[in-house]
């Protein structure tokens, strides 16, 4: 169906089948400057510039589907139409009488069939991306840089979100500890390691690092697991640590029960992530005391292979009458997720927040050389997302999917934008 997103679209990004474009009345119209989409209240594009026969306007301009539609909006009472330099309709249903004068453009007779077909054809149909099949006819270097630009994007909504932890904490070290403990939840816990940190502060674990059982102590007894009779003679250990600790720090641990473990994999459960977190405090207290300039040296990814030790090498829960024979490797996929869900956002909220670019230039670079993630939404962009196969392109394909392509915000995508435009010249 025709609408005023498609019209908007075709007039920001000149999609006409022929040029210069005439008003109703005869006089040659060259854009100069479209003009900003305007958002908000008001006429939909603000500041533009366009040359009526040999006179340069600028001003504002409206988009109707049809003439009367101003009429009909009641635009003719708002002074904030009385500026307007042109008036854009795809039909000219019947002239209407204003105290100001507009000059009219009938976009139908300026419009291919087979771009509205194109547009129709992206957006009527409920399967997502629907434009995947024609991304072949596309230069590579333009959906590069759309890329490019939605990785970007992301990244900033993410700056958004740390800088929320940073106004609660005014601390650097503790708005990464807060940001690392809110990954180890991979969604289904967020709010429960969030909640973690905010009962057990980073000073106090990195005041005890040196001593892992004490750091156990203190995060699996602040996240209420150390509540109940045991006769593991470690966990008795910590059981007991933990008594003397909580009572030192004023710990209030959490509800057990607000842990989630099931729909989990097995080395998701939040036991064996709090595992991971006791260790990485432990054995990288670095990482917390400077986490930005810890990363700038690269070769530290290297040394944060960590396996579970002690009672975690063969127990996945706190149950330890539970076996297992299988030890859970933190390997290369979850250093993958950390590095492009923690330490990537985090040094590009530092470079941005003290200005100083060569944390976000180093931000650019992880995400360029770390492998693209894999899950059913990148799967969705197959075949041509093979040839995108970094975690810059992967974090774009996660932004594009839920912003753009679910929403049929197809005349907001520089994509769908150039596969709508070839669509006449292709005709």
């Amino acid at each position: 169906m025709l609408n005023e997103k498609l019209l908007s679209a075709i007039w920001q990004y000149k999609i006409f089948k022929r040029y210069p474009l005439s008003t109703i009345n005869g006089k040659l119209v060259e854009i100069i400057h479209p003009g900003e989409k305007n958002n908000n209240a008001g006429p939909d594009f603000l500041n533009a510039r366009i040359k009526i026969d040999t006179i340069l306007w600028a001003g504002n301009i409206e988009i109707h589907q049809k003439t009367s539609d101003f009429l009909k909006h009641q635009h003719h009472l708002d002074k904030n139409y009385h500026s307007l330099i042109l008036h854009l309709v795809y039909e000219h249903d019947s002239p209407i009488s204003l105290p100001f004068p507009i000059e009219v453009i009938e976009l139908k007779h300026f419009i291919s069939e087979s771009t509205i077909q194109q547009y129709q054809s992206l957006t009527q149909d409920k399967k997502a991306p629907t434009c995947i099949n024609l991304w072949d006819s596309l230069e590579n270097i333009y959906i590069q840089n759309w890329l490019n630009r939605l990785a970007i994007e992301r990244l900033e909504k993410k700056y958004l979100q740390i800088k929320q932890f940073f106004d609660t904490t005014k601390d650097y070290q503790e708005t990464f500890y807060r940001l690392f403990c809110r990954h180890l939840g991979f969604k289904v816990n967020n709010d429960t390691f969030e909640k973690l940190s905010e009962k057990i502060p980073l000073k106090i674990l990195l005041k005890h690092s040196d001593r892992l059982n004490i750091v156990e102590a203190l995060i699996y007894g602040t996240a209420g697991f150390l509540n109940k009779a045991f006769k593991d003679s470690y966990l008795l250990h910590l059981q007991n640590e933990f008594e003397f600790l909580k009572k030192k720090y004023s710990i209030h641990p959490i509800d057990v029960h607000l842990w989630k473990f099931a729909t989990m994999r097995p080395q998701n459960f939040p036991s064996l992530r709090l595992h991971q977190l006791a260790l990485f405090i432990h054995y990288f207290p670095q990482m917390f005391h400077d986490p930005a300039n810890f990363f700038l040296n690269k070769e530290q990814l290297e040394k944060l292979h960590i396996e579970p030790e002690g009672y975690f090498k063969n127990h996945l829960t706190f149950d330890e009458d539970k076996f297992v024979n299988q030890t859970y490797h933190f390997g290369e996929t979850s250093l993958q997720l950390l590095l492009i869900n923690v330490i990537v956002p985090y040094l590009f909220f530092y470079g941005k927040s003290t200005a100083d670019e060569k944390y976000q230039d180093l931000a650019l670079h992880y995400l360029e050389h770390i492998p693209a993630e894999n899950n059913h939404i990148i799967k969705k962009f197959y075949p041509p997302a093979k040839q995108f196969n970094t975690a810059l392109h992967s974090q774009a394909l996660l932004e594009l999917y839920p912003q753009y392509c679910e929403n049929k915000r197809c005349t907001e995508c520089n994509i769908g934008i150039k596969i709508i435009s070839k669509a006449y010249r292709d005709f």
